[in-house]
């Protein structure tokens, strides 16, 4: 990808711009700024410069990129289950981190591709979150819905914190559950230390309702419906009740190069528009069952 090129509103800084526009790296963005590949109005710049609708933009160098039919990076691409003029639907494969947490952040991010995919759509949010109304962890696989403006964003976001939407999700835990369901109504807080959420009576309130689908020797196949929203709580609540989710690194204390079996297979939300309830489910995936 070469030519020329309009900044954006509001500016964002070169780096993030040739990153987001040409679908690679920071540092790699980084690289060709430092080497004059990529100018501002004609000059070399630092990468710390910012850019807007008043700079011109010239890339010299042709970069490589992924076509949407092959892996980006390696990882399978989202598949698009859903789209109009408000919203969009995906399916993140494993291994897609939702957005970065700071600029700079390296790894395999859903909003990049977001951004080289449709960079019309999501330029109305410059932030490291474009679209973005609720997240899924890197090594987890599923539904996501995405805004494509401003106020289908809030819509959502209100929806996600009134409780409104519906999540359901298929897990492999260890061991075999007694019990047909189970109720988990166990408050989750962050850890003291760490990147872990735990169980504690200080923590805010955290519903999860678990039904089993299936046995086996030593692993159980799971439906777990969420009744709030707290970070990791299903892996944090089966890992309390003794049957944590098969291959999670965190909790399950799982070397497995594939991270946690866990799937959300389940969105219900209301249109931002147009106030239709709308459903979305998917297949249980071959990998949770693997």
């Amino acid at each position: 990808m070469f030519g020329d090129f309009i900044g954006t509103d509001p500016p964002i800084r070169i780096d993030q711009w040739v990153s987001q526009h040409l679908s690679i790296s920071r540092s790699e963005a980084t690289k060709l700024i430092d080497n004059g590949d990529v100018t501002v109005n004609g000059c070399r710049v630092k990468s710390s410069r910012k850019v807007g609708t008043s700079d011109s933009l010239s890339v010299r160098r042709t970069v490589q990129q992924e076509s949407p039919e092959t892996p980006f990076n390696g990882l399978l691409l989202p598949t698009i289950i859903f789209d109009d003029t408000d919203i969009m639907v995906i399916e993140k494969p494993v291994g897609w981190t939702t957005h970065e947490v700071h600029a700079g952040q390296r790894g395999v991010f859903l909003t990049h591709w977001l951004v080289a995919q449709f960079p019309d759509v999501f330029s109305f949010e410059s932030g490291l979150r474009p679209g973005i109304v609720h997240r899924l962890d890197q090594q987890t696989e599923g539904l996501m819905v995405i805004a494509k403006h401003r106020a289908a964003l809030e819509n959502l976001k209100d929806q996600f914190k009134n409780r409104s939407v519906i999540k359901g999700y298929y897990a492999a835990v260890k061991g075999n559950i007694l019990s047909d369901e189970l109720v988990i109504d166990q408050p989750i807080a962050r850890a003291s230390r760490g990147h872990k959420m735990v169980v504690s009576p200080t923590g805010k309130p955290a519903i999860s309702v678990v039904t089993v689908l299936e046995r086996y020797h030593s692993m159980t196949i799971v439906k777990v419906s969420p009744k709030s929203g707290r970070t990791h709580q299903i892996r944090v609540h089966m890992d309390f009740v003794g049957h944590p989710v098969l291959g999670d690194p965190l909790y399950g204390k799982s070397t497995q190069r594939y991270g946690q079996r866990l799937q959300a297979y389940f969105l219900e939300f209301s249109h931002p528009r147009s106030r239709e309830v709308l459903q979305f489910e998917q297949p249980l995936s071959p990998r949770i069952k693997s």
